[in-house]
């Protein structure tokens, strides 16, 4: 016995199906619009359904009492997608390629590990779990509440935070890296913060933030450099260091102020502004500004542009330097830089040095400051307002190429001595 089953209003309809005796013969084909469902299922009293075939070839799945909330369509030429998720069993194995040569594996409780490189247009957001890839691309931003290992270079157009970042390779992300502790290859960021060590190859970026160490091959930073511990094997260089404990280096070239419990470098020292409250240590020590240290040990040479203050001893072959403050025209008033330097009056007409008061200009007291007359016209030291000058023998340079010092003995009284007269 056969019977024949015709869906349709009419045959040349394309919603028509056959059945003849037990078995379907041709094709059931439904056309709607977007977001019809071409087949769908469910169980009794559900008001949705479960599954649903859309026109469009999307699979749509749901709870039965609302609206489907999963799918899965095609994306592509070849390609199969969800804008849900995806999620594996406790032991599934997601694999990649014709061949099959790329594998996304659960390895534990919240963790997939791929063994191959993860490309993401998007951002990455695992939460609470980990990622683990061989390299990470990421245009955007990626946020992971675990662990973050990759085995080579991971690239960040936007931000990364994680708890641990373990990097085998390199780190470049356009923004700002936040993490407990970091540790990697090369290091580029906008910014990085972190509450605990950072390790690396090189670090370089506008703000490093440290809570703990930094142990790294050399560190460089546009803007400012903090840690805890701060220890380089090569140089380390930005704009401002500071160190709550010690900072130590093959070398430290520093365009501001450098900062630190001891500063310890087997190569130079250079600086703004060069203080430790323990020891400052170096091949060499050059500062544009001030040194002040508990104590000073220097194998080459000390070059101070200011004011160098040392608690504890100086030690070492070097020569302790000076800079030279050459002027040229009738008047000068010192400055706080030329503390600890010398001031050169080169003018073949009469001039003035002018001593400012402690309110204008703050030298420590103690600050020694030379005075020398390289021209013809005689070099008078002259005190600012509220200043007491001492000086028994006058205050004028005795002849060219004649010099004195300048001492500062009190907050507003200072002591001239050398070749001078009245």
């Amino acid at each position: 016995m056969s019977h024949d089953l015709a869906i349709g209003y009419t045959s040349g309809d394309d919603r028509k199906a056959f059945v003849t005796g037990d078995e379907m013969s041709g094709a059931l084909v439904w056309t709607g619009e977007d977001g019809d469902n071409a087949i769908e299922a469910k169980v009794t009293d559900d008001t949705h359904a479960r599954v649903g075939v859309e026109v469009d070839g999307t699979i749509a799945w749901g709870p039965g009492d609302a609206a489907a909330d999963t799918n899965l369509f095609r994306g592509g030429e070849g390609v199969l997608q969800t804008d849900r998720v995806l999620q594996l069993g406790s032991t599934g194995t997601l694999r990649f390629g014709a061949s099959g040569d790329t594998e996304l594996v659960r390895t534990g409780a919240a963790q997939l590990t791929l063994d191959g490189d993860l490309v993401v247009t998007g951002s990455v957001d695992s939460s609470p779990g980990a990622v683990d890839a061989t390299s990470l691309t990421v245009s955007e931003d990626a946020a992971v509440d675990g662990n973050l290992s990759v085995a080579g270079t991971s690239t960040f157009a936007g931000t990364v935070s994680g708890e641990d970042l373990e990097l085998d390779g390199d780190l470049t992300v356009g923004g700002a890296a936040t993490t407990t502790s970091l540790s990697t290859g090369a290091l580029a960021a906008s910014e990085v913060t972190s509450s605990g060590p950072i390790t690396g190859t090189d670090l370089v970026g506008d703000t490093l933030d440290v809570a703990g160490a930094a142990g790294v091959g050399s560190l460089v930073s546009e803007g400012v450099v903090e840690g805890t511990d701060i220890t380089a094997s090569g140089t380390v260089t930005g704009a401002d260091v500071t160190a709550t404990d010690t900072l130590s280096g093959a070398s430290a070239a520093v365009s501001g102020a450098i900062t630190a419990g001891s500063v310890s470098s087997g190569g130079a020292i250079s600086g703004t502004d060069i203080t430790g409250s323990g020891t400052v240590q170096g091949a060499t020590v050059t500062s544009t500004g001030a040194v002040n240290g508990g104590s000073l040990a220097v194998s080459g040479n000390a070059t101070v542009g200011g004011t160098l203050i040392v608690d504890g001893v100086i030690s070492g072959p070097a020569r302790l330097t000076v800079q030279a403050n050459t002027q040229t025209g009738t008047s000068y008033t010192l400055v706080l830089g030329d503390g600890g330097g010398v001031v050169e009056m080169n003018n073949s007409g009469a001039n003035t040095l002018t001593v400012p008061p402690n309110s204008s200009v703050a030298f420590p007291v103690g600050t020694i400051v030379e005075v020398y007359q390289h021209g013809a016209g005689q070099t008078t030291i002259a005190a600012g307002s509220g200043v007491t000058i001492r000086a028994p023998r006058g205050l004028k340079l005795a002849s060219q190429y004649a010099s004195a010092v300048l001492r500062k003995r009190a907050t507003n009284e200072w002591v001239l001595t050398g070749d001078v007269v009245s």
